[in-house]
Formats: C-alpha cells, structure tokens, sequence
C-alpha cells in the first residue's frame, strides 16, 4: 500500500489492543477509505462483516442491501429483518457462532451518513448492540466510514447519545503529498516521470488516489488530463458536482460558496465578505465555512500582524480550483469540436500564471517538507500571508508565504514556478528589496530577516542571486 504509514499504524494498534475498538474514519470522496480498510483486514485469522451505505436511498432499500450482502457473503439468513435491530441482532449471532474460528471479528461500515438517516434508527440500534455486547469483547474492532466529514465528527465522535465518548480511534484521510503521488504513479506504470511533470499533474488532481487511478500509462500526462477532463464523458467532466451533492446535498451554501472563493480574482476573503455576498447570516457562513474546511475543500490562513478574527480563508482543493477556472465554462459543442482542448490551455499564458499561483497552494500544503528542507523542523513556527494595500502614492506589496520562527526570526518565502533554473533580474531584485524593506518597517515585532526562494529547478547564480539567504527546490517534496 503506498503512503498512509500513520493510518496503517493506528489500525495495526487498535487490532493487537485488550479492548474492542471503535475506529472513526473520515475524508473526502474518492481518498482511499474503502481501500484502506479492506487491505489492512485483508489478514489471517479476521473475519470481516461489511455494510455499504447507498447514496439518495430510502431506509428500506438500505435495509434490503444489508440483508443481500450478509447473505451473500457470510450466509446469514434475515429475510425477515424489519429493522436495524434486527440487523445488528442477527450480526451478534453469527459473531457468538464464529468468534472461537477466528482471532479478530471487525464490523465495517461504510458511508454511514448515507445509512444513518434521521428517522432510520440506526445510530440507536448501532450503540445499543456496541453497549450491550460487542464492547465485551476485546477482539472485536467497529470500523465507522464516511466521506461527509463534519457529519461524522457532529454525529459520531462528539455525539451526545448512545455513542457518546464510544469512539477509541478517529482517523482522518487526506489526499496523497507529492512523494506518496511519485509512488503511487510508479506503481501504476508511470516510471520515467519528470517531478516537473508529476507537480503538475498534482496542481490539476491533487493527490486524491482514485484520480490518479483513472490515469493510463500508456498516455502521456497531458493525453490524460485532456481525455478525463475536455472530453464529452470524460472520467472527471462531472466530479464537481458529484462530489457536492454526495457530500452536501442538494440546495446547500457550500457548492456556491467555493464557485464564488475559486472564480473570484482575488484569493483570500473574509466570512463577512461572504455573508455579504449571499446575504446571509454570519453565523451559517462560519458553520458552512467549518464544513468545508473539515472535508478539505477551504482552508484559514493566517494574516501576519493581525488577530485571529481576521483570518482569511481560500480555496485549497486542487481539482476544485482546476475545474472552476479551465473546465466549468466551456460549451459541449467546443469539446466535441476539438479533440485535444487541453493542449490549447496548457501552452497559453494565462496557464502559466495561473499554474504558478496553484503551486504556491502547493507549497503551502507542504510547509513541514519547506521546514525540514530549511532545518527548522524542531522549531515553532507559523506561516502566513503579509500584504500591503497600495494607494495613489504608494505600491502595494505582498508576501505569499511568511515563516514566523519562535526565534524571533521571520523566513520571507518567494515561490517561482518556471521550466528552468529560475534567474534574478536587476528589476525582480529591486522588487524584493521594496517588499522586505516594506515589511520591516511595518514589522512591530523586529524581527531579523532572511529570504528563502522556492523553485523547481533552483536559482541561476548572477550578480543578484547574492540578496537570497537560503534556496531550496521542488525536489525535496519528494525526499
């Protein structure tokens, strides 16, 4: 399995413990929840019992595939089950009948927000069986999965009924960094890739596993961008909005709040600009903006100097971004009229910029790769956006990424994303003079100083490459 060496650890502790366990697991859609949990069980000796929720279904038709799939799989017989109880009933019994057979018994539910609707007692009869039976037995593992994220944390882990403090273990599953991406890629027979080439990739699907899934080697990258996204059918022409309505349903804030972050020229707002925006109360924007923060999708950024009330918040989720800006507008007719519609955005100026701005969102996704690269893993830190607004008289300025160290030492972080060894002009030289000069004076705290840059091929050494304190590459985002 590539990557998820933490995950697999916690799962690898819960079973080996002398208590039953009750496992959380949570991420976005399409992570990699149900491939972790059934190829770490895949084991000697654990017998698994497996429940799938089914999305937009009724609690009948859920019902019904709980009793096909028990049948089918494990031989147990509850054609007349007439609810949860019954369910969770019968999965006692056969637990009593095979528990001598075998060392570790795990009950996987998967997608639970779909099953656990509010008039299905499911929760209930989930809790009940856990409190009276299963809790007894220390073989006994609940793995409880879902892609809707603050409903799991909201109805599961912090749940104030039968559930309560039940959960031992919460696992939250997050999109694949770039080295586990290099890894993964590998695996799928994408051998002589270029790290130029897979940040790209990464910049267009992030590191969502089935994504990258979808990719076949014997194209190129840009063969595969172009046929799962600028094709008419196309694997991913219709994520966007499947993804929504899987994880919020239909008629929520929260697919019109990212169209609104992720279309906008600017790329950091506050929740009042939102509210105002929506005309809608302060409060349901930060509980909307919590949501989609929990399933990944937005993120706070800090605002050097300033108080936590005036965070920012950005859209960080790769695919979202991509879709919003290249994908989301182009007619039908466009796509079926040119067979390699990608080929026209990758070599445009505006992709290149544009390409440059996502990567800083990249970059930012991997501050403790920039931290160890740096040699500060050790040291406190926080990162955030610095930015002066310009005015008639003066230039505005801002820092995309600012690295406070508990040393009283700020790190000035410039990011370039270019095909080559990037170089510093005399211009760009008195540019990043004004802006440090900018922020020292702005700087209440005095801070000392040192400017790092970040690019993909390293800085070509010239007669202003001396201003830079330290410089560090893309390649150790894959060490």
């Amino acid at each position: 399995m590539i990557g998820r060496e933490k995950e697999i650890a916690i799962l690898n502790e819960s079973l080996h413990s002398n208590r039953a366990e009750m496992i959380a697991i949570y991420g976005r859609r399409r992570i990699g929840k149900t491939y972790l949990v059934e190829e770490f069980y895949k084991q000697e000796n654990i017998n698994m019992v497996s429940l799938i929720g089914q999305s937009n279904a009724n609690m009948q038709i859920q019902l019904n595939n709980a009793k096909h799939r028990l049948f089918d799989e494990k031989g147990i017989d509850i054609d007349n089950a007439k609810n949860w109880s019954d369910i969770f009933y019968a999965i006692q019994e056969y637990h009593q009948q095979i528990n001598s057979s075998y060392k570790y018994f795990v009950l996987f539910i998967d997608e639970l927000p779909w099953i656990a609707t509010a008039k299905s007692g499911f929760i209930g009869a989930l809790s009940y069986s856990w409190n009276s039976y299963f809790e007894k037995y220390s073989n006994v593992t609940f793995v409880l999965c879902g892609s809707s994220a603050s409903w799991m944390i909201k109805k599961v882990i912090e749940e104030r009924g039968g559930l309560h403090q039940r959960i031992t273990r919460q696992i939250p599953l997050y999109p694949f960094n770039l080295k586990e991406s290099e890894a993964y890629l590998k695996k799928q027979g994408f051998l002589y890739l270029s790290r130029k080439e897979i940040v790209d990739l990464y910049i267009v699907l992030g590191g969502v596993a089935q994504y990258l899934s979808f990719l076949n080697p014997q194209k190129s990258i840009s063969e595969n961008i172009n046929q799962l996204c600028f094709t008419v059918g196309g694997g991913l022409k219709n994520e966007f909005q499947t993804l929504f309505m899987a994880l919020f349903g239909k008629n929520t804030i929260h697919q019109q709040i990212i169209k609104y972050i992720g279309s906008a020229k600017k790329r950091l707002f506050l929740a009042s600009e939102i509210a105002t925006k929506f005309n809608v109360k302060i409060e349901k924007i930060y509980l909307t903006l919590d949501e989609l923060e929990m399933a990944g999708f937005v993120s706070q950024q800090n605002m050097y100097g300033r108080k936590r009330r005036d965070r920012r918040y950005m859209l960080t989720d790769s695919f979202c971004a991509f879709y919003l800006k290249w994908m989301e507008n182009i007619p039908k007719n466009e796509l079926l009229e040119n067979e390699n519609y990608w080929q026209f955005i990758n070599s445009s100026q505006n992709w290149i910029s544009w390409s440059g701005n996502s990567f800083e969102s990249v970059c930012h996704k991997h501050i403790l790769d920039i931290k160890k690269a740096l040699g500060i893993s050790g040291v406190r830190t926080q990162t955030s956006y610095w930015q002066e607004i310009g005015t008639e008289d003066k230039q505005g300025t801002q820092i995309d990424m600012l690295i406070q160290r508990a040393d009283k030492t700020v790190m000035i972080v410039e990011i370039k994303y270019h095909n080559q060894p990037f170089s510093i002009s005399k211009s760009y030289a008195q540019n990043l003079n004004h802006k440090i000069e900018r922020f020292r004076q702005k700087d209440k705290k005095h801070n000392s100083i040192m400017l790092v840059m970040l690019t993909t091929y390293g800085l070509k050494s010239n007669s202003y490459s001396n201003i830079v304190n330290r410089q560090i590459d893309m390649n150790i985002f894959f060490e």
